[in-house]
């Protein structure tokens, strides 16, 4: 409410000062509050424009209206006045040097004279008027809007104007605004013309008649019987932050330049101070750094073998290790792999239960078989039963009377009890009988239940129907659910190892994981050793293939001669490598050689550490030309 009573005071003295300065061909508004925010000569009007008081003769505004070399001093163009100080000034004075090359060039800036008052001054409750030194009492308006039409409020009071209330009481050409007739607006088109004001015969006129606001559109006030726009805002504090106020409109501000404008933390991203994405590297991602709170791409560690320190090479920009940390997966720790001779983590597979298929959850970053869901009907809720090991909504007890006990009836899809047809035998008609309260014909006698029917019991000499084993599953024993009023055995989760997801294996109906292969080597085979719950095979040898050439596979070890013992037994530029002549691949790196190999001495060779146990270091054995630690 408060914004739209000031926008319409300010608006209402935008429209008046506005055509009151065109006609007079000035354009230089000053927005002020109180007469102190206009110089000498000057006041605030209540639409909150300064405007110059009678016979006041303003020569300038500012220094770039006077002659060259004079000043504007009080509204008048004035030679300055030298000085070297303070004390060379009048009083109030500034001695300023304007060209700091001339330090004894100064002249004084003489700040204006505070505006006149009244003498004596008024009492509260009343308004100074300068011009004739009169009090008069305050509020008796605010605005124009405040007073009767042909008046004017002019120092919190109406004065009568007496010059026009309507357009038509005005010469060709103006218009009645506030009770004056004042020029019109020339224009060409509507867009010459304030806010939503139209241009007519050449003129500019408001909009569309009104009474009060709520005769005008969103975003306009009635103001002297006319809709004119509310502009968006009339200084910098009615605009949202970061925005300032441009003519009437507001526009986004430059806060900044650059980074240094802005506080600890921030960087300047398009004029506006802005929170930094980051503190310290850790703040941002692998392969970047936190630069003036910004995260940057972080140079590479390394371009060429050369970067890196002696016993390390450049691999994919990064420095690693010059000998191979492994050759197999099973030279890496638990979690890892061996990939490019280095050992690096393996992949999570999983890290959250949607990663996984249907059936699996993720649980230490692995797809594991979720456990089934319920064993029997009680490890389910009310209202549902343990299907194929899911607990799924029981279906409905009945959709018919035949689907219920006799005596039942099926009732919103639940069996109940019919109210009873009879209490004892003399309620039914002769030739039936009162069974269960419901009159059927008289049964057979009998003397056991082999003279009775298929589904009969002989009771008191009476053929009567089998009542049924169950109900639900509370009346079967444990171990066991009611299927067709009958108890049978819960079926078993798995039959045979099939039935169970790999790893897992069938036991007692159950999938569990499978035992450990070995504990011990003594639980292994021949040649075998126990490596990670496994029996791996350590031999020399399976066949002929894995032995020098010369040599043979006997049990389980390499026998004969092999075709060399050192580089004299072959010929040429053929080197021995584990007992056989082979022609050397040159190599500088192990990235030089086929995969496999490594590179020793400038020579692409398999890559092995070993040949036999005996290559390797003591609790160790050679597997797959690797050693590996034993268990005992």
């Amino acid at each position: 409410m408060a914004w739209t009573q000031r926008a319409r005071e300010l608006l209402g003295g935008f429209a008046l000062g506005l055509l009151i300065a065109v006609g007079c061909g000035r354009t230089d508004l000053i927005v002020c509050q109180d007469d102190s925010d206009c110089g000498p000569g000057s006041y605030c009007t209540d639409e909150g424009f300064c405007s110059a008081e009678p016979d006041f003769d303003i020569e300038c505004l500012s220094d770039d209206e006077c002659p060259d070399g004079q000043k504007c001093l009080n509204y008048d163009c004035v030679d300055p006045i030298a000085c070297d100080d303070d004390l060379d000034c009048p009083e109030g004075g500034t001695c300023i040097f304007p060209d700091p090359d001339e330090p004894y060039e100064g002249y004084c800036d003489v700040d204006d004279p505070p505006p006149p008052g009244c003498n004596p001054p008024c009492p509260d409750g009343t308004t100074c008027i300068p011009e004739t030194n009169t009090c008069v009492p305050n509020n008796e308006c605010q605005s124009p809007f405040d007073c009767p039409p042909g008046q004017d409020c002019i120092n919190g009071q109406c004065v009568p104007t007496g010059e026009c209330i309507f357009n038509e009481d005005c010469p060709p050409g103006e218009l009645c605004l506030e009770g004056v007739c004042i020029p019109g607006l020339e224009c060409f088109d509507s867009s010459d013309c304030p806010f939503d004001w139209e241009c007519v015969n050449n003129v500019c006129v408001p909009g569309s008649m009104c009474v009060d606001d709520s005769d005008c559109g969103p975003g306009e006030v009635c103001i002297a019987g006319f809709c004119v726009g509310l502009p968006e805002c009339f200084f910098d504090d009615d605009c949202p932050p970061g925005e300032v106020c441009d003519n009437f409109q507001c526009v986004p501000g430059f806060e900044c330049f650059d980074n240094s404008d802005c506080g600890f933390g921030e960087v300047c991203i398009f004029g506006q101070c802005e929170p930094g994405e980051c503190f310290i590297d850790e703040d941002c991602g692998p392969g970047f750094e936190c630069i003036e709170f910004q995260c940057i791409p972080a140079p590479p560690e390394c371009i060429f073998d050369t970067d890196c320190p002696p016993g390390e090479i450049c691999v994919d920009f990064q420095c690693v290790p010059d000998e191979p940390q492994c050759i197999i997966d099973e030279d890496c720790g638990p979690g890892f792999q061996c990939i490019d001779f280095q050992c690096v983590p393996v992949p999570p597979e999983c890290v959250i239960d949607e990663d996984c298929p249907p059936g699996f959850e993720c649980l230490d970053f692995q797809c594991v078989p979720l456990p089934p869901e319920c064993i029997n009907d009680a490890d389910c809720g009310p209202g549902f039963t343990c299907v194929d090991f899911q607990c799924v909504p029981i279906p409905p007890e009945c959709e018919i009377d035949d689907d219920c006990p006799n005596g039942f009836i099926c009732l919103d899809n639940t069996c109940v009890a019919v109210p009873p047809e009879c209490v004892d035998d003399g309620d039914c008609p002769p030739g039936e009988s009162c069974i269960d309260n419901v009159c059927v014909p008289t049964p057979p006698m009998c003397m056991d239940d082999s003279d009775c029917a298929p589904g009969e019991q002989c009771i008191a000499e009476v053929c009567v129907p089998i009542p049924p084993e169950c109900v639900d599953d509370s009346d079967c024993d444990p171990g066991e659910q009611c299927i067709a009023e009958t108890c049978v055995p819960v079926p078993p989760m798995c039959v045979d190892d099939n039935d169970c997801p790999d790893p897992q294996i069938c036991s007692n109906g159950q999938c569990i994981d499978p035992p450990p292969a070995c504990v011990t080597n003594a639980d292994c085979g021949a040649g075998e050793i126990c490596l990670g719950d496994a029996c791996v095979f350590v031999g020399e040898c399976v066949d002929d293939s894995h032995c020098a050439v010369g040599q043979s596979c006997v049990a389980n070890v390499c026998e004969g001669d092999p075709q060399c013992v050192d580089d004299g037994d072959c010929v040429g530029e053929e080197l021995c490598v584990n007992g056989s002549c082979v022609v050397p691949q040159a190599c500088m790196i192990n990235t030089d050689c086929p995969n496999g190999q490594v590179c020793v001495f400038m020579v692409c060779t398999s890559g092995t550490q070993c040949v036999l146990n005996s290559d390797c270091d003591p609790g160790e054995a050679c597997f797959n030309n690797a050693c590996v630690t034993v268990n005992p």
